[in-house]
C-alpha cells in the first residue's frame, strides 16, 4: 500500500510538475506573443503617423510652391508692378491660403513690396536676418523663393506645419528645428522632454523650403508624447506576469488588454483616416486654386496676341520699324507666358491622370527626318551643329504630338547649356521590345548630385542660366510624365565637362514597317 501510495504521489507529482511547467510556459509564450503583437501595433502606428505627417508637410510645401509660381507668373514680363496691384493679388492669395502670415518682395536687399504690413516698405531685408523671426510679435518661419531679379519671402507660423489631428487626448506634440530650438508646442516644455528620446516618439522631415534667416532648407523635428507610442510595459502588464498562475486567467487578461489596445489604436486610425480625407480635399482645393490662377492669367493674353497680330498686319494703321519691333517683343513675351501657363496645366493633368494620349503606329525614320527639318532652322540660328542617327525600318507606338514635344523640350534644354558652335545629336535605336530615343550634347554636363533631381518639378540646375533662358523647371517633369503615360522610361547619363545624353524608351509596334514613298508604276 505504501509503495502504491508513493507511486501515485510520484505519478501525480510528476504530472503536477509538468502541468506547472506547462502553465508557466503558456504564460511566457502568451506574454511573448502579446509583446510581439504590442510592438507590431506600435510600429504600424508610428509608421502611419510618420507617413501622414510627411504627406501633410508635402501638401504644405506644394501650396507654398504654387503661391511662389503664381507670383512668378504675375511678375513675368512686367517691368513694374504697382503697390495697389501687389496688394490686390496678395490679398486674394491670403484669402485662399489660410495660415500665410505675410508676403514680401525684395530687390537689392530692400523690401519693395509688403502685405499686409505697410511698415516694412523700403526697409532693409536684414531686419529679418535674426533668428527667430518675429512679425507683429508672432514667431514665424520665413521661406525664400527666387522671383526673376527679386526675392519672394513668404512667412508662416510654425503651427502651419503641425496637424492637430495627430495630437490625441493626453498627448503633446513639439516641433523643433535642426538646432533643437522649439518652433511650436502647446505648452512650455523642458529640455528633458526633448532629450529623453526613450520615452517619446521622434522623427525628422527634411523640407525643400529654403529658410531666409538660416540660409538653408528647413529641417523639422517632430517629438510626440503619447502612451500609444511607447514600447515600455506598464504596471498592469507586470502584474499580469506576476499573477499569471493559470492560463485561463492569463488568456483572459491578454484578451482584455489587447481589446482595449486595439480599440484605442482603431479609434486613432479612424482619426488618421479622417486626416487622409482632409489632406485629399486640401490637395483638390489646391489644384482647383492653381487651375483658377492659371486660367485668370491666361485669359487676358488672348486679346493681347490678337491685337499684336492685327498691328503686325497693319490692320490698325501703319507702324514704323521701332513700333513694329516693340509689337514683336510684346508678342514674344506673351507667347512665353502662355507656354509657361500651358506647362503648369499639363503638369496638373499628368498628376491627376487626366492626360489623353492618341497612340498610333509612327515610322521612326519619317518622324526623325521631320523633327530634324522642324528644328534645323532653330539650330542654325543658334549656330549649333545638329545631327541625327537612327535605325531604319522601325515603327513605334506613340502619340506623335507628345513625341514632338518630348524632342522639342529635350533639345531646347540642351541648347541652353551647350557652348558656342556646340553639337547636338538626336537618334533612335532598336532595343528588343522597345525603341530607345536619345538627345546628346557636348555641353557642360551635370553633376551626380544634380542628376537625382533633374526630373522633379521646379528643379533648376543653375538659377542664373534658367532665368536667362526663361526656364520654368517643368519641362523635364512633363517629359517624364509623357513617357510614363506611354508605357516607357526616361533617364539621363552625364559627366561634368563632357556633355549630357537624355534617353527615353517607347514600345515598339508589332506591325511591319511600310515604306511611305510609292514606287512609280511601269
Amino acid at each position: 500500500m505504501k509503495l502504491r501510495l508513493d507511486f501515485l504521489l510520484n505519478k501525480y507529482g510528476i504530472q503536477s510538475l509538468f502541468l506547472s511547467f506547462g502553465l508557466i510556459s503558456a504564460v511566457f509564450v502568451g506574454m511573448f506573443l502579446y509583446a510581439d503583437s504590442h510592438v507590431s501595433q506600435i510600429e504600424h502606428h508610428r509608421e502611419k503617423t510618420v507617413e501622414l505627417t510627411k504627406l501633410f508637410v508635402s501638401d504644405r510645401q506644394s501650396s507654398l510652391q504654387i503661391i511662389a509660381n503664381s507670383f512668378e507668373a504675375f511678375y513675368f514680363g512686367s517691368d513694374f508692378v504697382s503697390i495697389d496691384e501687389f496688394k490686390i493679388f496678395s490679398q486674394r492669395i491670403l484669402q485662399d491660403n489660410q495660415g500665410i502670415t505675410s508676403l514680401f518682395v525684395v530687390k537689392n536687399s530692400i523690401i519693395e513690396q509688403s502685405f499686409p504690413y505697410d511698415e516694412y516698405y523700403d526697409k532693409p531685408v536684414s531686419i529679418f536676418d535674426s533668428y527667430p523671426i518675429k512679425i507683429s510679435d508672432q514667431k514665424v518661419l520665413m521661406m525664400e523663393f527666387p522671383l526673376e531679379d527679386k526675392l519672394l519671402l513668404i512667412s508662416v507660423p510654425a503651427e502651419y506645419f503641425v496637424s492637430h489631428n495627430l495630437v490625441f487626448e493626453n498627448s503633446q506634440i513639439v516641433l523643433t528645428n535642426h538646432n533643437n530650438d522649439v518652433l511650436y508646442s502647446e505648452e512650455n516644455v523642458s529640455n528633458s522632454f526633448l532629450k529623453n528620446s526613450d520615452d517619446f516618439f521622434s522623427f525628422t522631415i527634411n523640407t525643400s523650403l529654403f529658410g531666409h534667416a538660416i540660409g538653408e532648407n528647413y529641417v523639422l523635428n517632430y517629438t510626440i508624447k503619447d502612451e500609444s507610442f511607447s514600447y515600455q510595459f506598464g504596471y498592469y502588464d507586470y502584474a499580469i506576469i506576476i499573477l499569471g498562475v493559470s492560463f485561463a486567467v492569463f488568456f483572459s487578461c491578454i484578451l482584455i488588454k489587447n481589446s482595449l489596445l486595439r480599440n484605442n489604436i482603431n479609434s486613432k486610425h479612424k482619426q488618421l483616416q479622417k486626416l487622409v480625407i482632409s489632406l485629399k480635399n486640401s490637395e483638390k482645393a489646391r489644384d482647383e486654386f492653381s487651375a483658377m490662377i492659371t486660367h485668370e492669367l491666361k485669359t487676358p493674353l488672348v486679346p493681347i496676341n490678337g491685337y499684336c497680330r492685327m498691328l503686325k498686319k497693319k490692320q490698325l494703321g501703319n507702324l514704323n520699324e521701332e513700333q513694329l519691333d516693340a509689337v514683336k517683343e510684346i508678342e514674344k513675351n506673351s507667347n512665353q507666358l502662355l507656354n509657361l501657363i500651358q506647362n503648369v496645366l499639363n503638369t496638373q493633368k499628368i498628376e491627376a491622370g487626366g492626360m489623353h494620349y492618341d497612340i498610333k503606329d509612327i515610322s521612326v525614320s519619317e518622324f526623325m527626318n521631320s523633327i530634324k527639318k522642324t528644328l534645323l532652322p532653330y539650330m542654325e540660328e543658334k549656330q549649333i551643329q545638329f545631327d541625327t542617327s537612327f535605325d531604319e525600318n522601325l515603327v513605334v507606338k506613340t502619340d506623335k504630338s507628345k513625341l514632338i514635344e518630348l524632342f522639342t523640350n529635350l533639345v531646347q534644354n540642351s541648347v541652353d547649356f551647350v557652348p558656342a558652335n556646340g553639337m547636338i545629336e538626336i537618334g533612335a535605336k532598336d532595343d528588343t521590345d522597345m525603341i530607345k530615343f536619345y538627345v546628346k550634347d557636348n555641353g557642360c554636363g551635370i553633376s551626380e548630385e544634380q542628376q537625382k533631381n533633374m526630373f522633379k518639378k521646379f528643379y533648376q540646375i543653375d538659377t542664373s542660366i534658367t532665368r536667362k533662358h526663361g526656364g520654368s523647371g517643368l519641362g523635364l517633369a512633363i517629359c517624364k510624365g509623357y513617357v510614363k503615360g506611354m508605357n516607357g522610361n526616361i533617364w539621363l547619363e552625364s559627366k561634368e565637362g563632357k556633355g549630357t545624353t537624355f534617353y527615353f524608351t517607347l514600345p515598339k509596334s508589332q506591325e511591319k514597317y511600310v515604306q511611305s514613298e510609292m514606287k512609280p508604276s511601269v
